[in-house]
């Protein structure tokens, strides 16, 4: 009788030999299998991953922002697929992700660094309030030293993190990083003050990249540090204001490769296709080219339907209705928002008006 260790190795063998194909299948966008694949990584079987995830919103104990299924994905991705090179986190708050990517890497028995850059500071009153309450819920399980909290009292929790982790058996390859991270501006962003030049990442995780602008900049330093094959890993992709993500991954041109909640997993195609790209998407958005970003939104809401996945299809319809109201298209915005309502009211989904109704919207026009 198989036992689960071997039940989990078939499971993995199988789905590295799916990814591996996926390479060489062209664009998975609009079919089923882009969100039947990722799924299938979100429910490896495996235990560990199971038991560390099984609360709603903390991996291994460490608050996160990240659903459990998206936990899952980054543990499973990473502990399944040979990843050619370092691996960059950009923006990880308290190190839920991290902590999936790199117990996914230690899983694999994987050599690979795992960069993690952040400000690690943000003085925002709302979210100083939810930071507190999380290093609150630490607390009771991690020895935080008191300067560490005294720290994330004014929104500072570079102290906490390595507190946090130090004790992870995956904290010897972090290469943790307090960075100027394009958030909301388009700050220069400076990779070359964080890794060795000539670096080339095998998979970027980025949740950090909060407007278009930032977008621009951050991705613009990000190219020198890519090559055909790395995978980039998008944690708001679906997300119902981010619309500039799919307009992104439009011009670069890279293979989505699987799905889950907000998470999308792309593979590069040519480093000329992401300069040309990124140049194509521009510092900020061009009002000249709304119907192209309408028609771009609409098409993966599509995909999203077609491809049985319901709550995405949600989202992108909700990006669509962003674009929208951003461009000034008042008309468009009430007719997508009132279809919205009636999507929510048919899926149960209770929390997205009222977010689009506290989205504040700076009108490009």
């Amino acid at each position: 009788m198989t036992d689960l260790a071997d039940s989990r190795d078939i499971v993995k063998a199988v789905l590295s030999q799916i990814f591996q194909l996926s390479h060489f299948s062209g664009e998975f966008l609009g079919e089923r299998k882009t969100v039947l694949l990722g799924s299938a990584f979100a429910s490896l079987v495996n235990s560990e991953i199971s038991r560390m995830t099984k609360e709603h919103d903390r991996f291994d104990g460490i608050p996160t922002m990240v659903t459990p299924r998206e936990l899952r994905l980054l543990a499973n991705l990473f502990s399944t697929v040979p990843i050619d090179g370092p691996v960059l986190e950009i923006g990880c708050y308290l190190g839920g992700s991290t902590g999936a990517i790199a117990r996914g890497l230690e899983m694999a028995q994987a050599a690979n660094r795992l960069y993690v850059l952040d400000s690690f500071m943000w003085q925002d009153p709302g979210f100083v309030k939810v930071l507190g309450r999380d290093i609150d819920h630490l607390r009771r399980n991690e020895n935080l030293s008191d300067a560490a909290v005294e720290a994330t009292r004014g929104g500072d929790w570079h102290l906490a993190f390595h507190e946090i982790h130090k004790s992870r058996p995956y904290y010897d390859r972090l290469e943790v990083c307090r960075a100027l991270i394009p958030y909301k501006t388009a700050d220069t962003f400076d990779l070359l003050k964080y890794v060795p030049n000539g670096t080339k990442f095998g998979a970027v995780f980025v949740d950090g990249f909060k407007s278009w602008e930032s977008t621009y900049s951050g991705m613009k330093a990000l190219v020198p540090f890519v090559r055909p094959g790395t995978l980039l890993i998008f944690q708001d992709f679906s997300w119902c204001t981010c619309y500039w993500l799919p307009l992104l991954i439009s011009s670069l041109g890279c293979h989505l490769l699987m799905k889950v909640d907000n998470t999308a997993v792309f593979v590069v195609g040519s480093e000329s296709r992401m300069v040309n790209g990124i140049e194509k998407f521009g510092q900020s958005p061009n009002f000249d080219n709304y119907l192209i970003y309408r028609d771009i939104l609409t098409n993966y809401a599509r995909s999203m339907f077609h491809s049985g996945d319901d709550v995405g299809f949600l989202l992108h319809t909700a990006q669509s209705y962003v674009l929208a109201h951003t461009f000034g298209e008042a008309e468009e915005a009430r007719k997508l928002f009132g279809f919205i309502e009636q999507l929510c009211d048919r899926l149960g989904v209770d929390w997205l008006i009222p977010k689009l109704s506290a989205t504040s919207f700076q009108v490009h026009q």
